[in-house]
């Protein structure tokens, strides 16, 4: 047994204190015999009565709408008033219609004046006035909210997608502030519902509210929508005639025709844009397209129209020259190599646009423009314009899990180095359960487009559930993303050192400490809608490792992953998610070596299998120490249900199937966990807690575990 006394460690997280200013006086010594005049304190501004974050969001837009804004010495009656019609605005987009603001005005000579302020009509305050502090008291009054919406004529748009225009829906326990109304929001609503109808092809459809009744005192709301869906209009035919008088344009293809296609506006961009790509690529850089829009000789329920693009390619343009404007500190070639345009030959805007792109994503550029200007008729110049971001950024993290605990570090990152684009991280971070640190050097573009290059150092300190991991090394990598495919590879060659100590128990066979050479492969697709907080589409990652003497290290394993994740909305409001994830890792040659406990895999906690703590759902030994998987399968099962905008609630299994040696493979043991847990959405992802009860807990399993994290678990 580990006898050893618990050790407590204290997180000191680094804060940024930028001092402005120096001491003494600003504009030089006083003149003699006199003394420098005392500066004018800024105009007190506070707001209250909207609840706290609501009071900051409202003061920050009133001072961000203000031209002088913290540096006022005082404030008008104008400046006033105009503040007033700014809260009153701010809180009319909530839903509270008819709130007024109390306004308690202090004036330069220290007299008092109070003034109330409604949505009815502003009594206009005394000329002239300088207030040197105002306090704006806001008294919100009714929230109004959709109470129930009602449509007449809808049969082309199925009834909970045209509500949910109007409102959120889909929810168990939806509250009022999740019907809001405001004239804008029905604004928005009617249109939304139009353009879908539209789309669909019902050009004619129109929709308005032809009844509106608004409960001054309850907030309640109540609305008729009478919709006009008017006749489908199909497309029957497309049809193409250019106008090229002085060259012979390519050979135009037209994608193929949808079966009942309709006749909308976003139809039209679509096949336009594919009959630019076309002709772009022969230089017609000002060519422009018209449609003629025929009725159909083709009858029937729904109206047909024959569609046919009018194409003036315009003269065939050329490239003369380009130039670049604004590079101070990043050197030419970086950018010249990635235009790819070449002068002399027909301009085509398409290669413009992802010359810019492909600027823009070496993360030197703040911003990247081109223009072009004309040198005679058939000829132009274009000229990249380049905005240089900052060299140097740092950034504070912080995190919490249900292991780690409280976790901080800082991150340092450096931008455009030696003025090739390359880029530096240097990274710490600090938990109450592991150290770890990088710095990691990225040259972009190593071998050509959309390959990067690496090369890092790291170590790692982090106590485990029955061991303390040591690692530290070295990795050189590539990493190339297939856009076409949406997927991103990486192969690395890693020299790295897997120590361990502090084990509870140590059989004669293990090892304990070795260097290991590895080439890894990690394969990622993912086409999930959201990665913070997926509800629709899927993830694929593929993982595999080869440790290797003939790479330069001490020990032959193979290691092997893949993991998968899919999200489907059920109803509207109810989700399904999906994980399975297995590996297996195995030692390998004539007299092969233990493998070691770093590469072992040790499922169990907040992300995996939720009735365990980290680790503690890995295969056991006859003593009952934990000592780790060489196969492993954990699959999750998840159903969440919307309670409100931001909330949820989930109801969950997760399962692990275990073999501590691969000779048991596929596995000898498995684990399930029931639970619930209820998570609250933000920009940085979900704050989940959530309770796992083990159904088939072993003799030292706990009977369940609570888990308070961040982040979507899989």
């Amino acid at each position: 047994m580990n006898t050893r006394f618990p050790r407590f460690r204290v997180l000191v997280l680094a804060g940024v204190i930028v001092f402005s200013g120096s001491p003494g006086f600003p504009d030089g010594p006083p003149e003699k015999g006199g003394s420098p005049e005392p500066p004018i304190p800024p105009a007190r501004l506070s707001v209250s009565g909207y609840g706290v974050l609501g009071n900051l969001r409202v003061r920050k837009t009133i001072l961000a709408l203000d031209e002088r804004g913290t540096e006022r010495a005082f404030y008008d009656a104008s400046a006033i008033e105009d503040s007033v019609l700014i809260i009153l605005s701010r809180v009319g987009q909530d839903g509270f219609l008819k709130a007024s603001i109390e306004a308690e005005i202090e004036s330069e000579d220290g007299s008092v004046v109070n003034h109330v302020f409604s949505d009815d009509g502003l009594v206009p305050l005394p000329r002239p006035m300088r207030a040197t502090g105002v306090a704006f008291t806001v008294v919100p009054g009714t929230l109004f909210h959709f109470d129930q919406i009602l449509f007449e004529g809808l049969t082309r748009v199925p009834l909970n997608k045209a509500t949910g225009f109007f409102r959120t829906t889909g929810l168990l326990f939806g509250s009022k502030k999740d019907r809001i109304y405001t004239p804008a929001v029905l604004r928005q609503g009617l249109f939304s519902l139009v353009e879908t109808l539209r789309r669909l092809g019902y050009r004619d459809a129109s929709a308005q509210a032809v009844e509106l009744l608004l409960d001054d005192e309850t907030g309640s709301v109540s609305v008729v929508i009478a919709v006009e869906e008017g006749q489908r209009t199909l497309i029957n035919a497309v049809g193409l005639e250019v106008d090229s008088p002085e060259h012979t344009p390519p050979e135009i293809k037209l994608p193929a025709l949808d079966h009942e296609q309709p006749y909308a506006d976003l139809w039209i961009q679509d096949e336009g844009l594919q009959i630019r790509r076309q002709l772009y690529e022969g230089g017609f850089a000002d060519l422009e397209i018209s449609w003629r829009i025929e009725p159909s000789e083709r009858s029937g329920e729904d109206a047909f129209v024959d569609a046919t693009a009018e194409v003036e390619s315009g003269p065939v343009i050329f490239l003369r020259e380009v130039r670049y404007e604004g590079l101070e500190r990043t050197r030419p070639q970086v950018v010249t190599r990635r235009t790819d345009l070449l002068e002399g030959e027909p301009l085509n805007p398409l290669e413009l646009e992802n010359a810019r792109h492909r600027l823009r994503r070496l993360g030197a550029f703040r911003t990247v423009r081109y223009r072009q200007e004309p040198v005679d008729d058939i000829t132009r110049d274009v000229v990249f314009e380049f905005e240089e971001g900052k060299e140097v950024d740092v950034s504070l993290l912080l995190g919490w899990g249900s292991y780690e605990m409280l976790r901080g570090g800082v991150e340092l990152g450096q931008h455009n180095l030696f003025g090739r684009a390359h880029r530096a991280r240097l990274k710490f971070v600090q938990s109450m359960k592991s150290t770890n640190g990088d710095y990691t050097y990225s040259v972009p573009e190593i071998f050509g487009e959309n390959l990067d290059g690496t090369l890092k150092a790291y170590g790692l300190r982090r106590e485990e559930v029955n061991f303390t991991r040591l690692e530290a090394g070295l990795s050189a990598g590539l990493r190339r993303f297939f856009k076409p495919i949406h997927t991103d590879v990486t192969v690395s060659y890693n020299y790295e050192y897997l120590g361990s100590k502090d084990r509870v128990l140590i059989p004669d066979d293990e090892v304990i400490d070795t260097i290991a050479a590895t080439i890894r492969f990690d394969v990622t697709h993912d086409r999930r809608d959201n990665p913070l907080s997926p509800r629709s589409g899927y993830r694929v990652f593929l993982e595999s490792e080869t440790s290797n003497e003939w790479l330069g290290g001490d020990i032959n394993y193979q290691r092997a992953g893949v993991a998968f994740s899919w999200h489907h909305m059920l109803t509207d409001g109810l989700c399904l998610h999906l994980g399975l994830s297995h590996g297996i890792a195995f030692t390998y040659g004539d007299e092969p070596d233990p493998l070691p406990v770093n590469r072992r895999y040790y499922p169990g906690g907040e992300n995996t299998v939720r009735g365990y703590t980290e680790g503690g759902a890995a295969p056991r030994d006859f003593l009952g120490v934990i000592v780790g998987a060489e196969s492993s399968f954990v699959t999750n099962i998840e159903f969440e249900q919307d309670l409100s905008k931001q909330l949820s609630l989930v109801v969950f299994l997760d399962s692990t199937y275990n073999a501590a040696r691969i000779e048991d493979y596929p596995w000898n043991e498995d684990l399930h966990s029931v639970g619930l847990g209820i998570r609250f959405n933000t920009m940085i992802g979900p704050l989940r807690i959530e309770y796992g009860h083990n159904l088939n807990p072993r003799e030292l399993d706990p009977s369940g575990t609570l888990h308070f994290s961040i982040g979507y678990p899989f």
